[in-house]
């Protein structure tokens, strides 16, 4: 039996029924086309939740390990200017507006480092006060999260970041001697460091807190 349809000239009959099956299947092929698509962007979707972290963990700990590098520059370059000055060299660590910096003073007359002696003008400065944060914005002087301290004290936001004795000055003497103690810097993320000062030899020692075990590591 034959069919007359407009401009579809002439069609078997039962025909239609077998478009109609070929039109399903395509329109079935599209739909799981989409609904793997919907998969795999889920996927990846997932794939760059997990990898982001690490990544930015990564650079934030990048950007606190250099301000640790710089400090610790800065305390080599006290160390050889004890030694070509002849006399003690020391960072004196203070707070300024809200702050904690730290200024370079040169001994005046033989006795190291000492907060009367800069009062009175005996222990010139050779740089004002320095912040980290002026070259590191996200970087300060202290303690992030209520890191322990290398010693496993307890510390807290407002704790001394800066543990060169009472006077909070450390000296580098002209025979490559120097004030025992540790500084602390706290960086984005949580990230958290320490520059050891040996006093014996004078040598630094960088550390770094791992969050995940609790423990301060050699870096």
């Amino acid at each position: 039996m034959l069919t007359i349809t407009s401009r579809a000239g002439v069609q078997i009959a039962g025909l239609p029924a077998l478009r109609s099956a070929e039109t399903n299947r395509s329109h079935s092929s599209h739909g799981a086309s989409l609904v793997e698509l919907m998969v795999v962007l889920a996927v990846v979707a997932i794939c760059l939740g997990m990898a982001l972290p690490p990544v930015l963990m990564t650079r934030e700990d990048s950007v606190a390990r250099q301000a640790t590098a710089y400090v610790v520059g800065q305390m080599m370059l006290a160390r050889s200017q004890a030694a070509r000055y002849g006399a003690a060299v020391g960072l004196r660590f203070e707070k300024d507006r809200g702050d904690v910096g730290f200024s370079k003073y040169v001994d005046g007359d033989g006795d190291g480092i000492r907060t009367h002696d800069i009062s009175d003008g005996v222990d010139t400065a050779l740089e004002c006060v320095y912040k980290i944060s002026d070259h590191y914005p996200a970087v300060r002087f202290g303690f992030a999260d209520a890191a322990p301290t290398v010693d496993g004290d307890p510390s807290s936001s407002g704790s001394d970041p800066g543990r060169f004795g009472a006077g909070d000055i450390l000296t580098f003497g002209p025979l490559r001697t120097a004030t025992s103690g540790t500084v602390y810097l706290a960086g984005p993320g949580q990230q958290q460091y320490a520059v050891r000062v040996l006093g014996t030899t004078g040598r630094l020692r960088v550390m770094r807190f791992a969050r995940r075990s609790r423990l301060w590591t050699d870096r």
